[in-house]
C-alpha cells in the first residue's frame, strides 16, 4: 500500500505519474477545493458527481467555524467493483493534536523542554511517544494542573522548568506515563 498527497492534480497530471497513481488508487479523500477546473480534470481518472463536486467546493473553511466547533469536512470516495461508494465526514482535532500543532515560539520552546526532560527520564521511548506526552502534558486537565498553571503565571517563565517537572512527577506518581 502507498499513500499519495497532493493539492494540485494539474501538477500530478504534468509530472506523467498522475494516470498511474489514480488508476492504481482504491480510495480517495478529498477536502475543500474551489476550482472547478481542478475537480472537473480529476473526471479523467475517477467517476466524481458534479453533487460530489459541489459539495468539496462547499465545504467550511475551518478559520470561520466558531472557536470550540472547528472540524475539517472531507469527501470519502471508495472505488468498487460495481459502483464507488462517497461519504462525507468531519474531522476534528483533539485538543492535544491542536496543542502539539501550535506554531507559537514559546509553546515551541516548552515543548522542546519537556521533550528533554521526558528523554531523559524514558530513553526507551521514541519521538513520537515522547512528543505525544509532552502535548498531553500541555494539555492536562485537572486541578493540580489548573493550580500549578495558576503558579506559572503568577510567578512567570523562569517557573516554567519546575512546573513541568512537577506534571512530569505526578503522572508517574499516578501511574498514567507511557511505557
Amino acid at each position: 500500500m502507498a499513500i499519495t498527497i497532493t493539492q494540485s492534480i494539474a501538477q500530478m497530471a504534468q509530472s506523467g505519474v498522475g494516470q498511474i497513481i489514480m488508476t492504481q488508487s482504491k480510495l480517495f479523500l478529498f477536502l475543500k477545493n474551489t476550482d472547478a477546473a481542478e475537480l472537473d480534470s480529476i473526471g479523467n481518472y475517477i467517476v466524481l458527481s458534479d453533487e460530489a463536486k459541489r459539495t468539496i467546493m462547499g465545504f467550511p473553511s475551518p478559520e470561520h467555524l466558531p472557536p470550540g466547533k472547528r472540524f475539517s469536512s472531507f469527501l470519502l470516495y471508495a472505488q468498487r467493483a460495481d459502483w464507488p461508494m462517497v461519504g462525507v465526514g468531519r474531522n476534528y482535532a483533539s485538543r492535544t493534536i491542536l496543542a502539539a500543532a501550535a506554531t507559537s515560539g514559546e509553546l515551541h520552546s516548552r515543548i522542546n523542554r519537556l521533550l528533554k526532560e521526558l528523554a531523559a527520564r524514558y530513553r526507551e521511548l521514541g519521538f513520537a511517544d515522547r512528543f505525544l506526552l509532552a502535548a498531553e502534558l500541555l494539555d492536562e486537565d485537572n486541578r493540580l494542573f489548573q493550580l500549578l498553571d495558576r503558579i506559572e503565571q503568577t510567578v512567570g517563565s523562569r517557573i516554567t522548568p519546575l512546573i513541568d517537572e512537577a506534571k512530569i512527577a505526578y503522572r508517574e506518581l499516578v501511574g498514567q506515563q507511557i511505557n
